[in-house]
């Protein structure tokens, strides 16, 4: 089997960085780059994790709410003995089921935003350090 040569490649590593040299600031090192964007990373994930979480927990607390409200409608609305009470006790709880599933909406919409802004913070952060610890490298 022949050795892999890859001087003739333009492509090759060691093509693309043969002039290329770390600068020799000691503060500047790129396995601390990469640890310090894993940690973000890291962090970004855990948040969206506990959204996650959050969200499914307030999904269980909804459904339960809903079974209940179907429950107690059904018991309102067969417990009316005339046909137009009925309506209007069907048309109420329909109007008022409406408007609590709109809320219920808005407020899963609402973890979602506040997890999505969390981590575009830790991002936008990390991002600001790295373009600081490029350009103090870069000076020294």
């Amino acid at each position: 089997m022949a050795a892999n040569n890859n001087t003739n490649n333009p492509f090759s590593f060691e093509t693309l960085f043969a002039g290329f040299s770390f600068p020799k600031n000691p503060g500047f090192m790129p396995t601390d780059i990469i640890s310090k964007n894993i940690a973000t990373f890291s962090a970004a994930s855990k948040l969206m994790y506990d959204s996650m979480q959050e969200i499914s927990k307030r999904q269980q607390q909804l459904m339960k709410e809903s079974i209940e409200d179907y429950t107690n409608a059904m018991n309102d609305v067969f417990s009316a003995a005339a046909p137009e009470k009925k309506i209007e006790k069907n048309t109420a709880i329909a109007k008022k089921n409406f408007e609590k599933s709109v809320a219920n909406v808005k407020d899963v919409t609402d973890i979602l935003a506040k997890s999505n802004r969390d981590v575009l913070q830790l991002f936008t952060k990390r991002t600001t350090e790295v373009m600081s610890e490029a350009k103090g490298a870069v000076k020294k």
